[in-house]
Protein backbone atom coordinates (compact mmCIF):
# COMPACT_ATOMS: atom_id res chain seq x y z
CA UNK A 1 0.00 0.00 0.00
CA UNK A 2 1.41 3.38 -1.03
CA UNK A 3 2.02 6.02 1.63
CA UNK A 4 -0.33 9.04 1.52
CA UNK A 5 1.24 12.18 0.13
CA UNK A 6 0.33 15.24 2.15
CA UNK A 7 0.65 18.55 0.36
CA UNK A 8 0.19 21.04 3.19
CA UNK A 9 0.69 21.35 6.93
CA UNK A 10 -1.86 23.86 8.26
CA UNK A 11 -1.43 25.35 11.76
CA UNK A 12 -4.06 27.62 13.30
CA UNK A 13 -2.42 29.06 16.41
CA UNK A 14 -4.75 30.68 18.93
CA UNK A 15 -4.54 31.76 22.53
CA UNK A 16 -5.63 28.38 23.92
CA UNK A 17 -5.02 25.80 21.22
CA UNK A 18 -2.93 25.04 18.17
CA UNK A 19 -5.05 23.24 15.61
CA UNK A 20 -3.11 21.06 13.18
CA UNK A 21 -4.20 19.61 9.83
CA UNK A 22 -2.32 17.59 7.23
CA UNK A 23 -4.11 18.05 3.91
CA UNK A 24 -4.07 15.76 0.91
CA UNK A 25 -6.11 16.26 -2.24
CA UNK A 26 -6.36 12.47 -2.56
CA UNK A 27 -8.24 12.07 0.75
CA UNK A 28 -11.66 13.07 1.96
CA UNK A 29 -11.20 16.15 4.17
CA UNK A 30 -12.72 14.26 7.11
CA UNK A 31 -10.01 11.60 6.80
CA UNK A 32 -7.03 13.97 6.84
CA UNK A 33 -4.90 13.64 10.01
CA UNK A 34 -5.39 16.40 12.55
CA UNK A 35 -4.65 17.36 16.16
CA UNK A 36 -5.90 19.96 18.62
CA UNK A 37 -3.09 20.72 21.04
CA UNK A 38 -2.30 23.38 23.68
CA UNK A 39 -1.06 26.55 22.01
CA UNK A 40 2.68 27.33 22.07
CA UNK A 41 1.96 30.28 24.37
CA UNK A 42 0.28 27.97 26.89
CA UNK A 43 3.22 25.54 26.78
CA UNK A 44 5.78 28.32 27.22
CA UNK A 45 3.73 29.73 30.09
CA UNK A 46 3.74 26.34 31.83
CA UNK A 47 7.50 26.04 31.36
CA UNK A 48 8.11 29.48 32.88
CA UNK A 49 5.82 28.72 35.83
CA UNK A 50 7.67 25.46 36.41
CA UNK A 51 11.08 27.18 36.47
CA UNK A 52 9.86 30.06 38.60
CA UNK A 53 8.21 27.61 40.98
CA UNK A 54 11.66 26.16 41.68
CA UNK A 55 12.98 29.65 42.38
CA UNK A 56 15.34 29.59 39.38
CA UNK A 57 16.10 32.59 37.14
CA UNK A 58 14.43 32.51 33.68
CA UNK A 59 16.15 33.34 30.40
CA UNK A 60 14.01 33.81 27.28
CA UNK A 61 15.52 33.17 23.87
CA UNK A 62 14.31 32.37 20.40
CA UNK A 63 11.79 34.50 18.56
CA UNK A 64 8.97 36.97 18.94
CA UNK A 65 5.84 34.85 19.54
CA UNK A 66 2.25 35.23 20.66
CA UNK A 67 1.77 36.60 24.14
CA UNK A 68 -1.19 35.72 26.34
CA UNK A 69 -0.27 32.82 28.62
CA UNK A 70 3.47 33.23 28.05
CA UNK A 71 3.43 36.95 28.90
CA UNK A 72 1.26 36.34 31.95
CA UNK A 73 3.72 33.74 33.25
CA UNK A 74 6.61 36.16 32.79
CA UNK A 75 4.76 38.80 34.79
CA UNK A 76 4.01 36.29 37.56
CA UNK A 77 7.68 35.35 37.77
CA UNK A 78 8.71 39.00 38.07
CA UNK A 79 6.05 39.68 40.71
CA UNK A 80 7.48 36.78 42.75
CA UNK A 81 11.00 38.17 42.58
CA UNK A 82 12.30 35.72 39.97
CA UNK A 83 15.01 37.30 37.75
CA UNK A 84 14.00 37.27 34.07
CA UNK A 85 16.39 37.96 31.20
CA UNK A 86 15.67 37.84 27.47
CA UNK A 87 17.33 38.20 24.10
CA UNK A 88 16.05 41.21 22.10
CA UNK A 89 13.95 39.07 19.73
CA UNK A 90 12.31 37.08 22.52
CA UNK A 91 11.69 40.24 24.55
CA UNK A 92 9.54 41.66 21.74
CA UNK A 93 6.89 39.14 22.76
CA UNK A 94 6.18 41.36 25.76
CA UNK A 95 6.20 44.71 23.94
CA UNK A 96 7.48 46.28 20.73
CA UNK A 97 9.29 48.91 22.82
CA UNK A 98 12.24 47.28 24.57
CA UNK A 99 12.51 50.19 27.01
CA UNK A 100 9.02 49.25 28.25
CA UNK A 101 10.14 45.63 28.56
CA UNK A 102 13.05 46.79 30.70
CA UNK A 103 10.67 48.86 32.81
CA UNK A 104 8.77 45.65 33.61
CA UNK A 105 11.95 44.29 35.19
CA UNK A 106 13.27 42.16 32.32
CA UNK A 107 16.98 42.51 31.55
CA UNK A 108 17.83 42.40 27.84
CA UNK A 109 20.97 40.39 27.05
CA UNK A 110 22.23 38.16 24.26
CA UNK A 111 23.34 35.27 26.44
CA UNK A 112 21.81 33.55 29.44
CA UNK A 113 23.39 34.51 32.76
CA UNK A 114 24.93 31.70 34.86
CA UNK A 115 22.33 29.53 36.54
CA UNK A 116 19.37 30.72 34.44
CA UNK A 117 17.06 28.14 32.87
CA UNK A 118 16.52 28.70 29.15
CA UNK A 119 13.04 28.96 27.63
CA UNK A 120 12.71 28.92 23.85
CA UNK A 121 10.06 31.35 22.62
CA UNK A 122 8.43 30.25 19.34
CA UNK A 123 5.08 29.75 17.69
CA UNK A 124 6.16 26.95 15.35
CA UNK A 125 8.25 23.88 16.17
CA UNK A 126 8.38 21.76 13.02
CA UNK A 127 10.75 19.25 14.62
CA UNK A 128 8.32 18.54 17.46
CA UNK A 129 5.43 18.19 15.00
CA UNK A 130 7.41 15.72 12.91
CA UNK A 131 8.14 13.66 16.03
CA UNK A 132 4.42 13.65 16.82
CA UNK A 133 3.46 12.25 13.42
CA UNK A 134 6.45 9.93 12.89
CA UNK A 135 5.01 6.96 14.86
CA UNK A 136 2.16 6.89 12.32
CA UNK A 137 4.54 6.82 9.36
CA UNK A 138 3.70 10.38 8.35
CA UNK A 139 6.31 12.75 6.94
CA UNK A 140 5.52 16.47 7.10
CA UNK A 141 5.10 18.14 3.71
CA UNK A 142 7.39 20.92 2.57
CA UNK A 143 4.50 23.38 2.28
CA UNK A 144 3.32 25.06 5.49
CA UNK A 145 0.52 27.54 6.17
CA UNK A 146 0.09 29.23 9.54
CA UNK A 147 -2.60 31.48 11.03
CA UNK A 148 -1.69 33.79 13.92
CA UNK A 149 -3.16 37.00 15.25
CA UNK A 150 -0.76 39.88 14.68
CA UNK A 151 -1.44 43.36 16.06
CA UNK A 152 1.37 44.89 14.03
CA UNK A 153 4.46 46.75 15.19
CA UNK A 154 3.32 49.42 17.68
CA UNK A 155 6.12 50.59 20.01
CA UNK A 156 4.41 53.84 21.06
CA UNK A 157 0.63 53.33 20.72
CA UNK A 158 -2.02 50.78 21.64
CA UNK A 159 -1.67 47.67 19.54
CA UNK A 160 -5.46 47.74 19.15
CA UNK A 161 -5.03 50.95 17.14
CA UNK A 162 -2.31 49.51 14.93
CA UNK A 163 -4.33 46.35 14.31
CA UNK A 164 -7.35 48.29 13.07
CA UNK A 165 -5.20 50.57 10.97
CA UNK A 166 -4.09 47.35 9.26
CA UNK A 167 -7.71 46.22 8.74
CA UNK A 168 -8.67 49.65 7.40
CA UNK A 169 -5.83 49.60 4.88
CA UNK A 170 -6.75 46.14 3.63
CA UNK A 171 -10.47 46.86 3.34
CA UNK A 172 -10.01 50.17 1.57
CA UNK A 173 -7.29 49.06 -0.83
CA UNK A 174 -9.06 45.82 -1.74
CA UNK A 175 -12.60 47.22 -1.56
CA UNK A 176 -13.56 44.29 0.62
CA UNK A 177 -12.21 41.42 -1.48
CA UNK A 178 -11.55 38.59 0.93
CA UNK A 179 -8.61 37.42 -1.18
CA UNK A 180 -6.81 40.70 -0.44
CA UNK A 181 -6.86 39.89 3.29
CA UNK A 182 -4.17 37.24 2.89
CA UNK A 183 -1.29 38.50 0.74
CA UNK A 184 1.42 35.94 -0.13
CA UNK A 185 3.91 37.90 2.00
CA UNK A 186 2.70 39.84 5.07
CA UNK A 187 3.33 43.60 5.30
CA UNK A 188 6.65 44.49 6.95
CA UNK A 189 4.94 45.84 10.07
CA UNK A 190 3.31 42.47 10.87
CA UNK A 191 6.30 41.39 12.90
CA UNK A 192 4.84 38.25 14.48
CA UNK A 193 3.97 36.90 11.05
CA UNK A 194 7.51 37.54 9.83
CA UNK A 195 8.83 35.85 12.96
CA UNK A 196 6.77 32.78 12.04
CA UNK A 197 8.30 32.84 8.56
CA UNK A 198 11.75 32.66 10.16
CA UNK A 199 10.66 29.60 12.13
CA UNK A 200 9.01 28.00 9.09
CA UNK A 201 10.84 29.44 6.04
CA UNK A 202 8.61 29.95 3.02
CA UNK A 203 5.38 29.43 4.96
CA UNK A 204 2.17 31.19 4.02
CA UNK A 205 1.26 33.21 7.13
CA UNK A 206 -2.10 34.96 7.46
CA UNK A 207 -4.24 36.37 10.22
CA UNK A 208 -6.57 34.10 12.16
CA UNK A 209 -9.52 36.31 11.11
CA UNK A 210 -9.34 35.67 7.36
CA UNK A 211 -8.53 32.02 8.09
CA UNK A 212 -11.80 31.77 10.03
CA UNK A 213 -13.76 33.46 7.22
CA UNK A 214 -12.42 31.13 4.57
CA UNK A 215 -12.90 28.07 6.75
CA UNK A 216 -16.51 28.96 7.59
CA UNK A 217 -17.23 29.30 3.87
CA UNK A 218 -16.30 25.61 3.55
CA UNK A 219 -19.59 24.94 5.39
CA UNK A 220 -22.24 24.56 2.65
CA UNK A 221 -24.97 26.40 4.59
CA UNK A 222 -22.70 29.37 5.31
CA UNK A 223 -21.54 29.50 1.70
CA UNK A 224 -25.14 29.50 0.45
CA UNK A 225 -26.14 32.34 2.77
CA UNK A 226 -23.06 34.39 1.88
CA UNK A 227 -23.78 34.04 -1.83
CA UNK A 228 -27.35 35.29 -1.30
CA UNK A 229 -28.41 38.05 1.09
CA UNK A 230 -25.19 37.75 3.04
CA UNK A 231 -24.04 36.14 6.26
CA UNK A 232 -22.75 37.35 9.59
CA UNK A 233 -19.90 34.98 10.44
CA UNK A 234 -18.47 35.09 13.98
CA UNK A 235 -15.35 33.32 15.19
CA UNK A 236 -15.45 32.93 18.98
CA UNK A 237 -11.85 32.28 19.97
CA UNK A 238 -10.62 31.56 23.47
CA UNK A 239 -9.34 35.14 23.80
CA UNK A 240 -10.72 37.15 20.87
CA UNK A 241 -13.97 37.22 18.94
CA UNK A 242 -14.24 38.63 15.44
CA UNK A 243 -17.47 39.08 13.46
CA UNK A 244 -17.64 39.57 9.69
CA UNK A 245 -20.34 40.66 7.26
CA UNK A 246 -19.84 38.60 4.08
CA UNK A 247 -21.74 38.76 0.79
CA UNK A 248 -20.68 37.42 -2.60
CA UNK A 249 -17.05 36.82 -1.61
CA UNK A 250 -16.75 40.37 -0.31
CA UNK A 251 -16.18 41.50 3.26
CA UNK A 252 -18.47 44.43 4.08
CA UNK A 253 -17.67 45.06 7.73
CA UNK A 254 -16.31 43.60 10.94
CA UNK A 255 -15.82 44.09 14.64
CA UNK A 256 -13.30 42.53 17.00
CA UNK A 257 -13.67 42.18 20.74
CA UNK A 258 -12.29 40.23 23.68
CA UNK A 259 -14.37 37.08 24.10
CA UNK A 260 -14.68 37.47 27.87
CA UNK A 261 -16.63 40.73 27.32
CA UNK A 262 -19.30 39.04 25.17
CA UNK A 263 -20.76 36.57 27.65
CA UNK A 264 -23.94 38.68 27.99
CA UNK A 265 -26.25 37.52 25.20
CA UNK A 266 -28.13 40.81 24.97
CA UNK A 267 -24.91 42.78 24.55
CA UNK A 268 -23.69 40.37 21.88
CA UNK A 269 -26.97 40.53 19.95
CA UNK A 270 -26.98 44.33 20.17
CA UNK A 271 -23.45 44.50 18.74
CA UNK A 272 -24.39 42.17 15.88
CA UNK A 273 -27.53 44.19 15.08
CA UNK A 274 -25.57 47.45 15.09
CA UNK A 275 -22.88 45.97 12.88
CA UNK A 276 -25.48 44.84 10.32
CA UNK A 277 -27.24 48.21 10.36
CA UNK A 278 -24.03 50.16 9.88
CA UNK A 279 -24.40 51.94 13.22
CA UNK A 280 -21.49 50.34 15.06
CA UNK A 281 -18.53 52.69 15.38
CA UNK A 282 -14.88 51.98 15.92
CA UNK A 283 -14.85 54.43 18.83
CA UNK A 284 -17.64 52.57 20.65
CA UNK A 285 -15.81 49.25 20.53
CA UNK A 286 -12.42 50.75 21.34
CA UNK A 287 -13.69 52.73 24.34
CA UNK A 288 -15.19 49.54 25.78
CA UNK A 289 -11.79 47.85 25.59
CA UNK A 290 -12.31 45.97 22.33
CA UNK A 291 -10.25 46.27 19.19
CA UNK A 292 -12.67 48.16 16.97
CA UNK A 293 -15.17 48.09 14.11
CA UNK A 294 -14.86 49.01 10.44
CA UNK A 295 -16.85 48.94 7.20
CA UNK A 296 -15.80 48.89 3.59
CA UNK A 297 -16.23 52.21 1.74
CA UNK A 298 -19.81 52.75 0.58
CA UNK A 299 -21.29 50.15 2.94
CA UNK A 300 -25.07 49.89 2.64
CA UNK A 301 -27.05 48.13 5.40
CA UNK A 302 -29.49 45.37 4.64
CA UNK A 303 -29.22 41.59 4.66
CA UNK A 304 -26.68 39.57 6.63
CA UNK A 305 -29.55 38.09 8.68
CA UNK A 306 -28.01 34.61 8.62
CA UNK A 307 -25.67 34.22 11.60
CA UNK A 308 -23.00 31.54 11.74
CA UNK A 309 -20.71 30.88 14.70
CA UNK A 310 -17.51 28.92 14.92
CA UNK A 311 -14.55 28.65 17.29
CA UNK A 312 -14.07 26.98 20.69
CA UNK A 313 -16.32 29.50 22.50
CA UNK A 314 -19.18 29.28 19.96
CA UNK A 315 -21.63 28.20 22.67
CA UNK A 316 -21.93 31.90 23.54
CA UNK A 317 -24.19 32.17 20.47
CA UNK A 318 -26.16 29.00 21.17
CA UNK A 319 -29.81 29.42 20.28
CA UNK A 320 -29.48 32.08 17.60
CA UNK A 321 -26.58 31.07 15.37
CA UNK A 322 -25.81 28.17 13.06
CA UNK A 323 -22.70 26.34 14.27
CA UNK A 324 -20.43 26.24 11.22
CA UNK A 325 -18.53 22.96 10.95
CA UNK A 326 -16.53 22.82 7.73
CA UNK A 327 -16.13 19.20 6.64
CA UNK A 328 -17.69 18.21 9.97
CA UNK A 329 -15.02 19.69 12.26
CA UNK A 330 -15.57 23.06 13.93
CA UNK A 331 -12.15 23.17 15.60
CA UNK A 332 -10.47 22.90 12.20
CA UNK A 333 -12.25 25.95 10.72
CA UNK A 334 -9.05 27.98 10.61
CA UNK A 335 -7.03 25.10 9.19
CA UNK A 336 -9.50 24.49 6.37
CA UNK A 337 -9.40 28.24 5.76
CA UNK A 338 -5.63 28.03 5.44
CA UNK A 339 -5.97 25.22 2.90
CA UNK A 340 -8.40 27.33 0.90
CA UNK A 341 -6.11 30.37 1.02
CA UNK A 342 -3.11 28.28 -0.05
CA UNK A 343 -5.02 26.71 -2.92
CA UNK A 344 -6.34 30.11 -4.05
CA UNK A 345 -2.89 31.69 -4.00
CA UNK A 346 -1.47 28.82 -6.04
CA UNK A 347 -4.49 28.88 -8.40
CA UNK A 348 -5.29 25.38 -7.29
CA UNK A 349 -9.04 26.06 -7.22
Amino acid sequence: MEREEYLLLALDIGAGTMDVLLWSEDMLPANCPRMVMPSPSVLVGRRIDEIAGRGEPVHLEGWLMGGGASSAAIRRALENGIPVTATPDAALTLHDNLDKVRSMGVSIMDEAPPGAARVIMRDVDLEALQKSFSPWGIALPAEVAVAVQDHGFSPQESNRISRFRHWKRLLEEGNGKIADLYPPVPPDYMTRMHSVRKQAPGALVIDTGPAAILGALEDDDVAAAASGDGATVINFGNAHTIAFLIREKLLHGLFEYHTRALLDEKKLKDLIAKLRSGELTNEEIFQEGGHGAIYTPGFKPGGFDYIAATGPRRAIAKGFAHFAAPHGDMMLTGCFGLVRAWKNLLNRS
